[in-house]
């Protein structure tokens, strides 16, 4: 519960910077913490209309570039 209330106020931290017009700020993810993260966003919702997801991620670390706010911590 903790865990999933931290989550939540990452992403309204990140939609203000968002609307504050902060300056773009490169990132490096790393895909699979991204997917893994999206689907704890979602399993409440995959659980209430029982849909059965499956995930087949890759072994190796694939990582990216991404643009997105910068963020004062």
């Amino acid at each position: 519960m903790v865990s999933e209330g931290d989550r939540a106020s990452e992403i309204v931290r990140h939609i203000r910077t968002l609307i504050k017009g902060a300056t773009p700020q490169k990132t490096r993810l790393e895909l699979n913490e991204v997917v893994n993260e999206v689907v704890s966003l979602v399993q409440r919702e995959v659980s209430n209309h029982q849909v059965w997801l499956r995930l087949n991620l890759a072994p190796e670390c694939l990582r990216c570039w991404a643009t997105g706010p910068s963020s004062n911590k």
